[in-house]
């Protein structure tokens, strides 16, 4: 998840959002809230089960999806093309435009 977020901030730099001082402190609050990174090793393989069954050229989104599973969760993305292979075998996953 962290390096999402630094790829996130950095797609936003590029684009003339944000600029690598303010990134920077943003980094450090992330860092400051209280969210429980989980060790991503135990994933790896359900994701890519899952990359293969939804036909995904990337286990990116797999990724998510297999710890949402692990948590007992929803999974929203704003992959559209994810959500759309995901969506009938997956009921959990959420399109975040149907928010």
């Amino acid at each position: 998840m962290p390096s999402k977020v630094a790829s996130a901030f950095r797609k936003k730099i590029q684009e003339g959002f944000l600029t690598s001082d303010s990134t920077k402190r943003l980094i450090t609050r992330f860092y400051g809230l209280d969210i429980e990174l989980r060790p991503s090793r135990p994933l790896h393989n359900r994701a890519i089960d899952l990359a293969v069954e939804l036909n995904q050229r990337l286990a990116y989104d797999s990724h998510y999806l297999a710890l949402a599973e692990s948590l007992d969760c929803e999974f929203w993305t704003a992959d559209r093309p994810f959500y759309r292979a995901a969506q009938g075998s997956y009921p959990r996953v959420r399109w975040i435009g149907n928010y």
